[in-house]
C-alpha cells in the first residue's frame, strides 16, 4: 500500500492529533472540522495500512460501544532525495530514532551535527531525563536525575552552550526550547 496519500491532507491532521493522545471519531471530526462519516472512512484506511489501531472502551450511551483510535506504534516515514541516493521507507522509531529525527526537524541545520554528537554522548549517561534545544541560539538544556549525571553531562565536549539542571527544573523549560529527548 502506498503511504504518501495516507500522510497528507486531513489524514495527516488526524495522525497529528492521534500523536498527542487517543481520540474518538467524534472528537477527530470536531477537531478537523469534517464529518464523522469522512473520519470513519479515513480511519479505516489508516487502520488497514497499520498506522492507527482502535480499541473498544466502555460505552458512553447504553448499548453503544465507544471506540478510541491511537497510533499503532512509533514509526518514521523517511524520504531521502540526494545526489546519487534516493530512497523512501517506513521504519520503527525507538527513542534514539525519535531524538535524531527531532534534531533534524530543528530549523537551524547548523546545529544538527553538534547536537547529534552531544546527544550520542549524553545518551550513554543513563540518568539523563531530557534534552531540549533552542535552535535560534545554539543553547541546549539537559535535565539530569542526579548530581553525578549533572557532572558527567557538563564534561561533554561541544560547541553548544549547555545548561545542566536537576529534576526540580524539569517542568521549567525556558521559552523557545524544543524537546529532542525525554525518558
Amino acid at each position: 500500500m502506498e503511504i504518501e496519500p495516507l500522510i497528507s491532507g486531513s489524514k495527516w491532521s488526524m495522525i497529528h492529533l492521534l500523536s498527542e493522545k487517543s481520540r474518538s471519531p467524534t472528537e477527530l471530526a470536531e477537531k478537523t472540522g469534517t464529518s464523522i462519516a469522512n473520519i470513519s472512512q479515513q480511519l479505516r484506511l489508516l487502520e488497514v495500512a497499520g498506522i492507527v489501531k482502535k480499541e473498544r472502551c466502555g460505552s458512553r450511551e447504553k448499548g453503544k460501544p465507544h471506540m478510541l483510535f491511537s497510533l499503532n506504534g512509533d514509526t518514521a516515514y523517511i524520504a531521502a532525495i540526494c545526489s546519487g541516493f534516493s530512497e523512501k521507507k517506513m521504519i520503527p522509531a525507538d527513542a534514539h530514532h525519535q531524538a535524531v529525527l527531532r534534531i533534524w526537524m530543528l530549523t537551524s541545520p547548523e546545529m544538527h551535527l553538534s547536537l547529534e554528537r552531544f546527544y550520542l554522548e549524553a545518551e550513554k549517561i543513563l540518568s539523563v531525563s531530557s534534552i531540549a534545544a533552542n535552535p535560534d541560539s545554539k543553547k541546549i538544556m539537559v535535565i539530569a536525575k542526579d548530581k553525578d549525571s549533572e557532572k558527567k553531562v557538563s564534561e561533554i565536549k561541544t560547541d553548544l552552550e549547555v545548561t545542566v539542571a536537576g529534576e526540580k527544573q524539569a517542568g521549567r523549560m525556558p521559552a523557545g526550547y524544543a524537546c529532542i529527548y525525554s525518558r
